[in-house]
């Protein structure tokens, strides 16, 4: 297939590790023509990527990457190979629509309480000295997702860390302390998750799915609407496979690099990119124009 748009990528409005405008050059660089900006949970890089894209001549689609603990795959997933849960992004839907708008919102002041919650106690510890969660906010205003990036990026301008000591974070907030933390509310099960992106005029589009594509007909008994071939997470057994069901199940045929590749933004730390644990080939994740213009015009024409 030749690619032409990447449509799953992360910024460092979520936990990616570019700035927009650093994504955009590098998708551009690699040779993509359009691009999607699939944060979790938060749109609010994709403005910017928008004005990007249109400043270096990529095309854009909205995008968002929401979490699903799952019903369906509830007593499945205590087998290591299968996640308990989905992954599923969501493509040029209306952000404006109140239901899917108030749960982003809702996502952004759970990913930020915990957050807070893990910071506050690792100050109480005396792990974290000379510097107030007010500041960690401050730092990130232009943000809503608040988690490791963020507050890793905001000790970092503070002088309290390197940028690239990615163990520090681990060390003192999370890893053995992520238990510590309480949501404020659940993530919705992948049903509802679905039901908001299609209600929004959006596209549900089910994201690497490794190890998950037995489960792809009771997803579309949901609504679910198209599903990734092309991304790095997935064999390519089940690249095959997931192609197959696109084409037999009448399913939007997406894909990207994800946290993978030169748009991950994590060769920087690398004099050598191949010594990165997520270094890829360029240019082998996303979609061709054909099922990208299907997907920005919101119809199969096939």
């Amino acid at each position: 297939m030749n690619m032409y748009a990447n449509l799953h990528t992360h910024s460092y409005h979520s936990d990616g590790g570019y700035s927009p405008e650093e994504l955009v050059c590098a998708a551009k660089n690699e040779g993509y023509k359009a691009l999607a900006l699939t944060d979790h949970d938060t749109i609010s890089g994709c403005e910017e990527i928008r004005k990007e894209c249109e400043k270096y001549g990529l095309e854009f689609v909205l995008g968002i990457e929401f979490n699903a603990p799952s019903e369906l795959l509830n007593g499945i997933s205590a087998e290591p190979s299968v996640s308990s849960q989905f992954h599923i992004v969501a493509l040029n839907f209306n952000p404006e629509h109140p239901p899917i708008k108030e749960y982003i919102k809702q996502l952004g002041e759970r990913r930020t309480e915990m957050t807070r919650q893990l910071f506050v106690n690792a100050v109480k510890r005396g792990s974290i000295k000379g510097v107030e969660w007010e500041e960690i906010l401050e730092y990130n205003k232009d943000k809503t997702w608040i988690s490791g990036s963020q507050v890793r990026h905001a000790l970092s301008a503070k002088g309290v860390m390197k940028l690239s000591d990615l163990t520090f974070l681990r060390e003192v907030m999370f890893g053995k302390y992520a238990k510590d933390a309480v949501a404020p509310f659940p993530y919705r099960t992948e049903a509802e998750i679905i039901r908001l992106i299609r209600d929004a005029g959006g596209i549900a589009v089910l994201a690497h799915p490794h190890n998950q594509l037995f489960c792809v007909d009771a997803l579309i008994e949901m609504g679910i609407n198209g599903i990734e071939v092309h991304h790095p997470d997935l064999t390519e057994e089940e690249k095959e496979k997931a192609y197959e069901l696109a084409l037999e199940k009448n399913l939007f045929i997406s894909g990207g690099s994800d946290h993978s590749g030169l748009c991950s933004g994590y060769y920087e730390r690398y004099e050598n990119p191949k010594e990165c644990r997520y270094y890829r080939e360029p240019f082998i994740y996303g979609t061709s124009k054909q099922y990208f213009d299907e997907i920005k015009n919101k119809i199969l024409d096939r």
